[in-house]
């Protein structure tokens, strides 16, 4: 068969203290994912060691913090504002927060597959419940 039907829910969709991610696509190459992130809610600041992601704003209105380095902390981070329709690549290794605007934000993600390779570097709103893959 040269297709596979996923069916309405994706292959999973994960909770995150910040809202849900709904993954969309997962094979050996890629990683689709569409990120809610809830009104004024964030990501952590973190960083992964081999993902190389892009990020795509469907709906809302996104600030990212990006450093250029793991060295920098996430007050020196450049800010990044992001609309409808615009895209931030983030390489591996490169320190980054996404926070939602006063609306909320819906963005698609596209990855290499790595899973589980996050590295936390702050979190300034400290209300992390999971372990793991929180981005």
């Amino acid at each position: 068969m040269c297709y596979q039907r996923i069916n309405n829910h994706g292959y999973a969709t994960v909770e995150k203290p910040w809202g849900k991610e709904v993954w969309f696509a997962l094979t050996a190459e890629y990683l689709g994912k569409i990120l809610t992130i809830g009104p004024g809610q964030a990501s952590s600041y973190h960083m992964h060691q081999h993902k190389d992601e892009t990020i795509y704003v469907a709906k809302g209105f996104l600030k990212a913090r990006v450093g250029k380095n793991i060295k920098v902390k996430l007050q020196d981070s450049e800010l990044v504002q992001l609309h409808e329709g615009e895209a931030i690549r983030i390489k591996p290794g490169t320190p980054h927060i996404l926070v939602a605007g006063a609306n909320g934000v819906t963005l698609f993600e596209v990855s290499l597959p790595f899973t589980d390779d996050t590295v936390r570097l702050e979190d300034p709103f400290n209300n992390r419940t999971c372990v793991g893959n929180e981005d």
